[in-house]
């Protein structure tokens, strides 16, 4: 996952710079990656069991060595660490959504964000990492339909991967047709008929509709990004 995330990072400019062991952007801002496991994420139960995590540790400490180093003035103040996680299934993103949570939320040192994995998931978008071919991807409109139909499952990993990869990379941006959202709206108005599940499906297409106009270079989009999840995770 390490190497297909190097190579979008490439695809948009980024150069890797080996005195600090990171990826930078016209040396304005800095983007490391971390790759640990889910039963590592699932670890951190509170800040104090995060302060203890081996890896979170060892980051932490070559981070501080690095921000000393002269040449780098933007690094301490725009330095985002990216954390892949490997796990067996997608569903661990609603079950380990608290922890997700909890280093997100974390701005000290640097912004902090995650991505779950499946090696499955990872190697069926191995193929094409282009921009193009991402946002292809996740611009699919049976797979869009599919997912906002069954949410958090396994059979829908790949392009719930995809998503993942335009919500915590800001440089990928998510571009819907707003015909699209309109079909879907009909469609599920057709398909309720219960009243619990009218409320919680027109407050989904609220964040659905609202898709169309978030700026992913907006901090503020992750939280809207982040609220859709919850709500296909509820069932």
């Amino acid at each position: 996952m390490n190497e297909l995330i190097k190579t979008i990072l490439t695809n948009n400019d980024y150069t890797f710079d080996e005195r600090i062991n990171a990826y930078q952007y016209d040396n304005k801002s800095y983007m490391f990656l971390e790759s640990i496991n889910a039963h590592q994420l699932e670890e951190v139960k509170t800040k104090n069991s995060l302060n203890n995590c081996d890896w979170y540790n060892e980051f932490l400490s070559k981070f501080n060595e690095r921000i000393k180093i002269n040449g780098y003035p933007a690094l301490e103040k725009n330095s985002s660490l990216l954390i892949l996680v490997e796990s067996s299934s997608i569903d661990d993103l609603d079950k380990l959504k608290s922890q997700i949570l909890l280093i997100e939320e974390d701005q000290f040192f640097l912004k902090k964000h995650v991505l779950i994995y499946t090696p499955s998931s990872f190697s069926a978008i191995s193929r094409d990492t282009s921009n193009e071919g991402l946002q292809s991807k996740v611009n699919d409109k049976n797979l869009f339909k599919d997912f906002m139909d069954k949410g958090l499952t396994d059979d829908m990993e790949v392009y719930i991967l995809v998503l993942q990869l335009f919500i915590k990379l800001p440089f990928l941006k998510l571009n819907f047709d707003e015909a699209e959202f309109k079909e879907l709206n009909e469609k599920l108005n057709d398909a309720l008929s219960e009243n619990n599940e009218k409320e919680k499906y027109y407050k989904l297409l609220d964040e659905v509709a609202g898709f169309k106009s978030i700026d992913f270079l907006d901090e503020e989009s992750e939280n809207k990004i982040d609220n859709l999840i919850n709500l296909l995770s509820n069932d």
